[in-house]
C-alpha cells in the first residue's frame, strides 16, 4: 500500500476523526521540540529497503522481538512494476540490519504481486516467525508464513486451510505467538463447508513449516444453524499453554467471547465469555480481539461489547486456567464525554499477572474542537483504571486531538511491556490545527502512567515537506525483549521528499545487580564467578574500571567470568563496569571485593636432602676429608667408608680369592639446612691395611652417608685409588 497524496491524507484524517479513530501521525516542530525527546529513548536510526524498492512506497507493520536481542520487522514495499513484495528486517542488538526480500511460495503470481507481511513473534533460539499474504495465481490472497533466523527469511510457505475448507475461499490469519520452544500457533478464520459459515481455526507451525489448519470445537450453546466465528488473538507464554480469543454465534444473540485453550499445538474445547452487566439486551453481542499470558496459566483479554446506553464500549477479561473470568467495563477518566463513557482501546500487554496495560484514547470534554486524548488502562484482574496522559508542553490547548494508537488497526501494538516492567505507549497528539507530533509515555512497575514526550526523528527529516508546517512521521509497531528494551516503528519524512522508516530505540538503565563474590583460597583455582546485570539489550562487555583483581585472577570482558588461580592472599577492592550498545552507549559501574585466604600451612616436617660433594682423596694423620652440603632441613647421621678387600678361603681343598666389603672408618656429623660442611673420616688400623690392600688391587673405596630422616636414606658416592703406572690422589666420581 502506496502512501496517499496531500489532499487524500486531509480528508483521510478528517474522517478518522469523524469515526473516532485516530490517525497516527509523528510530527517534529524545528529543533526546540527535537531537544524535547524522551530521555529513555537512547537512539533513532533509519532502516533500509530492498534495492528494488520504490522510495516512499513501503508499509511497516509490526515487530516482535525475543530472549536474545533479535528484533524482526514485519512489512512490503513497492518495486518498479507496481507489485508490492513482501520484506523482512533484523534489528540484533538494538541495530536495524539490511531489509530482506522474501521469496514467495510456488505459486505466487509472477505478472502481478500484492505481497506482506503483517505479524511477526519470534522463539527463545533466536529465530522468528512471520505471517501475512500473497496473491496466488488464481488472483486470490493467500495466506503464508516465514521462518526467519539470523535476520535472513526462508521460501514463504503457502497455509492451508482444515479439510472441510471451502474452496476457493482462502483462510485467513489474524494473529501469530512464538512460545520459547515448540511450535508457534497462528489463529484466524476459515469457510467452512460443514458449517456454512465463516469459523474459527488454528494452525501449528513447527520451525517455519505449518501444518494443517485445524477446525475448532466450539461451546454446546453455539447455535447449531450457524456454528461459526473467528480467533482474533492469541499468546504462547510455553508451548503446552497457549490462549486464543476471538467470538463466536450462540443460540441466542449476535457473538459472544470465545477462549480457546491450545496445548502442544492441539486446541482443546472452547468456552464461552460472559457480557459485562448493562449490555443492550436486543442485541447481546461482544468479542476479544487481544490477549496477553505474562505466566502460564493466567492471561488477560480485551474487546468490546455492545452497551443498551452508550453503544460499542471496550471490556477487559481474566483467564485463569482456561477459565475465563467475570468481564469489567473499561470506564474512561472522568471528563469523558458522558455519551463515550469507553476507552477505545488500540492494544494490550502484560507484564506480570498483576500489571496488565491498556492503550488507547477516549473523547473529552475539555475542548471544544476534537475532543479525543489519550489514555492507557492498568488492568489487574477485572479491575480497570483509566488514566489519563499528560501531553508534551507544546500541545495544542484548543485542539485536543492524541490517542496511543498505531497506524495498522489490527496488525501491531501501541503498548509493549517487558517482564516485570515497564510498559511503553506509543501514539501522538495535536501541536495545532493541522499538526500531529508522535509521543511516547512509560508506564512504571507500579502502574503510574508518566508524562508523554515528543518522539524524535532522524536527522535528515524534511523541514519544508508539502504535507504542512511540520516534520509528519508514522509510528506503526512496537516490540519488547527480556531486558527491557523495545523497539519501536515509524516513518518519517526525509529530505528525499519521501517517506522512510525508522527505529526507536528504548532501553531500560543499565544496572549491575552483582553484590558480592565469592572467595578464594591462595593456590587454588577460584570457583569463578558470572558478573549479571540487568537493562540495555543484554549484550554486555566487562572491565574492571577502578583498582585490581587479586594476583592471579581476570575478568573474561564478554562474558564477565572472573576465574584464575590467586597466588596471594588479602581483599582486594574494585569496580567493574558493563557496557551495552546503542547510542549513546548506557554504562553503569559497581563496586565489589574479594577475598583470598592464606593457604593453608602444612603440618608434616620438610624432608631434609644430602648431598656429598666428595672426597679430597689424600690421608693426612690417617684421616680423609669428606666434604658433604645439607638443604631444606637440618640433616644428620653418619659417613662412612667401605672398601673392597681381597680374602682367601678354602673351598674343598683348594684355596680361591674373593672379595668382602669391609668398613675401614666412619664419622658422625650434624648439619644446618643450607650448611656445607667438611668433616675429617679417621682410619683404623684395619683401614689402613685395607685400603693400601685396595690400592695394590685397583679395587674401589665408597663414601656411604646415612641420614637419620626421610625417604632418601643414603648417598653413595666412590673412592677409586691411583694406578700403578701413574700415582695420583684419590677422587670422586659424582
Amino acid at each position: 500500500m502506496s502512501f496517499e497524496s496531500p489532499a487524500a491524507r486531509s480528508s483521510r484524517i478528517v474522517r478518522l476523526r469523524l469515526a473516532v479513530l485516530l490517525a497516527v501521525c509523528l510530527v517534529l516542530a524545528g529543533a526546540q521540540r527535537a531537544a524535547a525527546a524522551s530521555p529513555y529513548v537512547q537512539s533513532v536510526v533509519p532502516l533500509t529497503l530492498p534495492a528494488a524498492a520504490v522510495a516512499g512506497e513501503f508499509e511497516i507493520y509490526d515487530v516482535a522481538c525475543n530472549d536474545t536481542d533479535v528484533c524482526v520487522v514485519a512489512g512490503s514495499y513497492q518495486d518498479s512494476s507496481s507489485n508490492e513484495q513482501a520484506m523482512v528486517t533484523p534489528i540484533i542488538d538494538g541495530v536495524p540490519g539490511a531489509a530482506e526480500t522474501v521469496t514467495l511460495p510456488p505459486d505466487a503470481d509472477t505478472s502481478s504481486q500484492n505481497a506482506s507481511l503483517v505479524g511477526a513473534s519470534c522463539q527463545a533460539n533466536g529465530s522468528c516467525t512471520a505471517f501475512g499474504s500473497y496473491l496466488g495465481r488464481s488472483g486470490e490472497l493467500l495466506p503464508m508464513v516465514v521462518q526467519v533466523t539470523g535476520g535472513v527469511p526462508d521460501t514463504a510457505i503457502q497455509v492451508g486451510g482444515p479439510t472441510d475448507e471451502t474452496a476457493p475461499d482462502a483462510p485467513q490469519l489474524a494473529a501469530l505467538s512464538c512460545p520459547p520452544t515448540g511450535a508457534c500457533i497462528a489463529v484466524g478464520s476459515y469457510d467452512s463447508e460443514n458449517a456454512g459459515t465463516t469459523a474459527p481455526m488454528v494452525v501449528p507451525i513447527n520451525a517455519g513449516v505449518p501444518q494443517q489448519g485445524e477446525a475448532v470445537t466450539l461451546p454446546a450453546n453455539v447455535d447449531p444453524s450457524n456454528p461459526g466465528g473467528a480467533l482474533g488473538g492469541v499468546d504462547c507464554p510455553s508451548a503446552s499453554s497457549c490462549v486464543a480469543v476471538g467470538d463466536y454465534y450462540p443460540s441466542s444473540g449476535s457473538t459472544l467471547p470465545l477462549v480457546l485453550p491450545i496445548s502442544d499445538g492441539v486446541p482443546g474445547t472452547g468456552t464461552a465469555g460472559s457480557i459485562p452487566a448493562g449490555y443492550d439486551s436486543s442485541d447481546p453481542q461482544a468479542n476479544l480481539q487481544w490477549v496477553s499470558c505474562p505466566v502460564a496459566g493466567f492471561c488477560e483479554a480485551a474487546g468490546y461489547y455492545s452497551d443498551a446506553t452508550l453503544g460499542q464500549v471496550n471490556l477487559v477479561m481474566p483467564i485463569t486456567g482456561d477459565v475465563p473470568g467475570s468481564p469489567a467495563e473499561v470506564v474512561a477518566p472522568p471528563d469523558y464525554q458522558p455519551s463515550q463513557a469507553s476507552v477505545s482501546l488500540t492494544g494490550l500487554s502484560c507484564s506480570t499477572e498483576s500489571m496488565c496495560v491498556g492503550a488507547g484514547y477516549y473523547s473529552s470534554v475539555d475542548n471544544s474542537i476534537s475532543g479525543y486524548q489519550a489514555a492507557v488502562i492498568t488492568i489487574d484482574g477485572s479491575q480497570a483504571a483509566s488514566h489519563e496522559a499528560t501531553l508534551p508542553t507544546d500541545a495544542s490547548t484548543s485542539v485536543y486531538d492524541a490517542g496511543f494508537n498505531n497506524n495498522n488497526g489490527e496488525n501491531g501494538s501501541s503498548i509493549g511491556c517487558t517482564p516485570s516492567g515497564p510498559c511503553l505507549a506509543i501514539g501522538s497528539y495535536s501541536t495545532g490545527s493541522q499538526i500531529l507530533s508522535g509521543m511516547l509515555a512509560q508506564v512504571s512497575p507500579g502502574g503510574v502512567l508518566g508524562a508523554a514526550v515528543t518522539t524524535p526523528v532522524p536527522s535528515d527529516i524534511n523541514s519544508t515537506n508539502p504535507h504542512g508546517s511540520g516534520h509528519d512521521s508514522l509510528l506503526t509497531g512496537i516490540g519488547c525483549d527480556a531486558y527491557g528494551s523495545c523497539a519501536v516503528l515509524g516513518t518519517y519524512y526525509s529530505t528525499a521528499d519521501a517517506f522512510a522508516p525508522l527505529e526507536l530505540t528504548e532501553q531500560a538503565p543499565l544496572a549491575v545487580t552483582t553484590s558480592s563474590l565469592p572467595g578464594g583460597t591462595q593456590g587454588t583455582a577460584y570457583p569463578s564467578a558470572l558478573l549479571a546485570a540487568t537493562g540495555a539489550w543484554g549484550v554486555y562487555s566487562w572491565s574492571v574500571s577502578s583498582g585490581s583483581l587479586p594476583a592471579g585472577l581476570s575478568l573474561n570482558s564478554q562474558t564477565g567470568v572472573i576465574s584464575g588461580t590467586p597466588t596471594g592472599s588479602g581483599t582486594a577492592t574494585f569496580a567493574v563496569t558493563v557496557t551495552g550498545t546503542g547510542s549513546p552507549v548506557p554504562t553503569a559501574s559497581q563496586q565489589l571485593s574479594l577475598t583470598v585466604a592464606a593457604a593453608a600451612k602444612s603440618t608434616s616436617k620438610p624432608t631434609p636432602v644430602l648431598r656429598l660433594l666428595g672426597a679430597s682423596g689424600k690421608v693426612s694423620a690417617g684421616k680423609l676429608g669428606v666434604k658433604l652440603a645439607c638443604s631444606r632441613a637440618a640433616c644428620s647421621g653418619t659417613v662412612k667408608l667401605e672398601i673392597t678387600k681381597v680374602v682367601t678361603v678354602k673351598k674343598g681343598k683348594k684355596r680361591v680369592r674373593k672379595h668382602k666389603t669391609v668398613a675401614i672408618g666412619s664419622v658422625h656429623y650434624a648439619a644446618a639446612a643450607g650448611a656445607t660442611k667438611t668433616l675429617k673420616l679417621t682410619l683404623d688400623g684395619t683401614g689402613k691395611k685395607a685400603l693400601k690392600a685396595a690400592k695394590k688391587h685397583r679395587l674401589a673405596a665408597t663414601l656411604l652417608a646415612t641420614v637419620k630422616a626421610g625417604k632418601n636414606a643414603s648417598r653413595h658416592e666412590t673412592v677409586y685409588t691411583a694406578t700403578k703406572k701413574k700415582k695420583r690422589a684419590l677422587r670422586t666420581d659424582l
